[in-house]
């Protein structure tokens, strides 16, 4: 994909720019990209985590990881470098305000890069919402290296 339009809608779309598939991934739309931020949105549907007609809110997790996934994608395009896939280092300071997701719920994901440490660490803050309240936040550390970043 040599062009990304914003809003990108469907999980088929969000699928060029992320390496996940199928029912793992997460992602239903981005709505917005700019210098260190990304917007996502998600529907809590279709997934392996559903369990009664809930998911427990720590796949928030997974849905800042695979926003800032699409971060990558988007800026090594801008910057006309090959995507590249990154690795999760470390999660800290993640807090979760409530147990579980409804089947259906729509989610708001915001992911800002802190700072890079170095040419292969990256530092980001994520968080999710969902009708006004944030349901998750945290940082995550993520490491790139010559066969994948970033």
């Amino acid at each position: 994909m040599n062009e990304v339009i914003l809003p990108l809608k469907g999980r088929e779309n969000v699928a060029a720019i992320v390496p996940h598939r199928n029912d793992m991934l997460l992602l239903d739309g981005i709505e917005a990209f700019g210098e260190g931020s990304l917007k996502a949105s998600a529907v809590i549907s279709d997934s392996p985590f559903l369990r009664q007609g809930r998911a427990p809110s720590y796949i928030a997790f997974e849905l800042i990881a695979q926003s800032i996934s699409a971060y990558s994608y988007l800026r090594g395009l801008r910057n006309g470098d090959e995507p590249l896939i990154g690795f999760i280092l470390r999660v800290s300071d993640f807090t979760i305000s409530r147990p579980f997701l409804a089947d259906g719920s729509e989610v708001d994901i915001s992911i800002h890069e802190d700072c890079a440490l170095g040419d292969d660490l990256y530092s980001f803050t994520g968080s999710v919402s969902s009708d006004g309240e944030e349901i998750a936040s945290g940082r995550l550390l993520v490491m790139c290296s010559q066969n994948g970043g970033i």
